[in-house]
């Protein structure tokens, strides 16, 4: 079989390139999975923050 391969998957240039595409599509995904849960990482904690802020502001608003 030329090309070297079981199932029809082409000449080894085509198989490198697929191969590297599909690496790289898992490089962008995993970047972006990491982007967004940094970003509700920080969403959350400013929430938290803002929360604290204004029990520590009506507390001495109390007083």
């Amino acid at each position: 079989m030329p090309g070297g391969g079981g199932g029809g998957g082409g000449n080894a240039g085509n198989v490198v390139l697929r191969f590297s595409a599909f690496i790289g599509a898992g490089v962008i995904c995993t970047t972006s999975i990491n982007l967004w849960r940094d970003f509700q990482r920080k969403a959350a904690l400013k929430s938290a923050a803002d929360k604290q802020l204004a029990t520590t502001t009506s507390a001495g608003a109390a007083e």
